[in-house]
């Protein structure tokens, strides 16, 4: 995609983001977050951890979430359990690369892998079972988002959860990473909830409200970095 046709989609996908459909509830229930940031789960949101962090903290609060690297790693044990705890599927390995290599051939060359006995046709045919289950971005987010498509020659049209936290020309998409934080906090909202500070619906929502806003990007990378994590 050409460099204007791709910020024409990622101004088209923030208008929708915009104007997503934002529930009452949802809103009223991060807006009581805010006003109660310093208590209970509350401690654990942007605004209820900027107002106590470093000085304050109490000493038995702990919050949940990880990296975009951590969720990058499924080969690691604690990284499938938090995986498991999301309901979304990373989906399998490039048959054609490394056990680490989460890119996607194209039909085309699987075909050529086949014919040249570099895998069998049955394996060809359980890869294109198994990345077809593969959880997209556009589901994390819960709607159509600005990454473009991979291809029409590719067994997987959108970009996975995994093609996001693994190529750089996908999650830094539109810029600064905004992709690879977003998936990142989807899945530590999803995996953790209110020990994260935001559930699912409530995730969605905030970026939707701040989707393109300056120092957003920044909010969400500190939730990353809080000493004294823990992944339940």
């Amino acid at each position: 995609m050409q460099g204007s046709e791709r910020d024409r989609s990622v101004d088209q996908s923030r208008r929708r983001l915009a104007k997503a459909g934002l529930a009452a509830p949802v809103i009223m229930s991060l807006a009581s977050r805010s006003a109660l940031a310093t208590t209970e789960r509350n401690f654990c949101t942007i605004s209820g951890w900027g107002s106590v962090h470093p000085s304050g903290r109490p000493d038995d609060q702990r919050c949940a979430g990880r990296s975009p690297g951590f969720w990058g790693t499924y080969w690691s044990g604690p990284t499938a359990t938090a995986w498991a705890r999301t309901g979304f599927d990373p989906g399998p390995t490039n048959p054609l690369g490394s056990s680490h290599d989460y890119s996607i051939p194209t039909y085309t060359e699987l075909n050529q892998a086949v014919t040249d006995d570099v895998i069998t046709a049955a394996e060809k045919d359980a890869y294109i079972l198994a990345i077809g289950a593969a959880s997209t971005f556009d589901d994390l987010m819960g709607q159509p988002t600005f990454l473009p498509d991979n291809g029409l020659d590719s067994p997987k049209t959108r970009p996975t959860i995994m093609q996001v936290f693994h190529d750089h020309s996908i999650g830094w998409l539109p810029a600064n990473n905004t992709a690879w934080h977003y998936a990142a906090s989807l899945m530590n909202a999803a995996a953790w909830g209110d020990d994260y500070g935001y559930t699912l619906a409530e995730m969605r929502t905030l970026i939707s409200l701040r989707d393109g806003e300056p120092g957003f990007l920044l909010d969400l990378e500190g939730l990353y970095d809080r000493p004294g994590y823990q992944t339940f």
